[in-house]
């Protein structure tokens, strides 16, 4: 469960949000461990801490909408450099800010997609022409020239690499 920090600063948005906000995600949740998704992660480190969205964007060097945005879970691709932050700045491990894609990316997409390819014993263009990948996508997803979409990795990918 969290508690509220009696010296937290609230700026404009007030307390009674915040505290509305709080008690609402406690009945969700007594512990972090039984959080199973990326955003809720985020917001029980941020809520423990006492800490608005701003504040925190602030002091891991990001800005507020994108935090924000991170913590709602409409960013499906969080940078490598962003979930490590995160992770520093909360104490937690980097991996409990990466959803199944995203730790694929921060994994090494190039690396999964190569491995997975030999691991059928296929070239690039046979590959390519099984799981009806065009060519040029591959091989700049396994030169890591281009970072795959969420839905290419979900048709191609997911729960095989």
């Amino acid at each position: 469960m969290i508690r509220l920090k009696t010296s937290m600063s609230f700026g404009n948005k007030g307390v009674i949000p915040y505290i509305l906000e709080t008690t609402q995600f406690n009945q969700r949740y007594r512990r972090y461990e039984e959080i199973d998704n990326v955003a809720d992660r985020l917001r029980w480190c941020r809520h423990s801490m006492g800490l608005m969205q701003a504040e925190v964007a602030d002091k891991v060097g990001m800005t507020h909408n994108v935090y924000k945005t991170i913590e709602a879970g409409v960013t499906r691709q969080i940078q490598r450099e962003m979930a490590e932050r995160l992770a520093q700045f909360y104490g937690v491990p980097v991996t409990d800010f990466l959803d199944e894609f995203n730790r694929f990316l921060y994994d090494g997409q190039a690396d999964r997609i190569r491995a997975y390819r030999e691991s059928l014993g296929l070239g690039k263009k046979p590959f390519a022409r099984e799981m009806g990948i065009p060519i040029r996508s591959l091989r700049e997803w396994e030169s890591g020239r281009k970072v795959i979409s969420l839905k290419c990795w979900e048709r191609y990918f997911k729960g095989k690499t």
